[in-house]
């Protein structure tokens, strides 16, 4: 399960690295074959650790990677 998790966070951070602002479900397109909901799970966590950013544009919340994570 943690193997999962980590796989997980380190393939959103690779997506938010080369492509910027976008929704969870272009991520989970962009990921491949993992639900859009453990999408989503592992974006709350990553925002609480403070490794990612969420803003409202256009009523679409969008997540983008912060500098400092890597």
């Amino acid at each position: 399960r943690n193997l999962l998790r980590h796989t997980t966070d380190q393939a959103i951070l690779q997506v938010l690295q080369r492509n910027g602002w976008m929704s969870a479900r272009d991520i989970t397109s962009h990921i491949g074959q993992i639900r859009e909901s453990e999408v989503r799970n592992r974006l709350r966590a990553l925002i609480t650790q403070r490794k990612v950013s969420k803003r409202r544009f256009a009523g679409r919340v969008m997540i983008k990677i912060k500098k400092s994570a890597s």
